[in-house]
């Protein structure tokens, strides 16, 4: 999709998902997630989104925040698993990438530096 429409203030917020969307346990959280993107989207024609699983793995959150960041995404919400957030903080950090984490929890998250 383009990254562009026309009118004032139209440009598009690029927002990618890191979701463990095929972890069986976590598969009705991460589908929770997309069906709020998908409404987000169909509310404003402004917002594109990618979603990336990652199953709970740190190479995984990190390649896929690589993969988000090389799609031009701006905004990354996910992982959900705290091993996988710090991998994946660590990659936004190094591509210049907001990252939000809606549920890790683990105290190195919030004391590094």
């Amino acid at each position: 999709s383009s990254s562009t429409s026309t009118g004032p203030g139209s440009k598009k917020l690029k927002l990618g998902f890191l979701l463990p969307i095929t972890d069986p346990e976590l598969l009705d959280l991460g589908r929770g997630f997309q069906l709020a993107g998908i409404a987000a989207m169909n509310a404003t024609a402004r917002i594109d989104f990618t979603t990336i699983s990652s199953n709970c793995d740190p190479d995984l959150a990190a390649a896929g925040v690589k993969t988000l960041a090389a799609r031009g995404v701006q905004v990354i919400i996910g992982e959900l698993c705290s091993g996988a957030t710090l991998a994946a903080v660590q990659a936004a950090d190094a591509a210049g990438v907001v990252i939000i984490s809606p549920a890790s929890t683990s105290p190195r998250l919030t004391n590094s530096s």
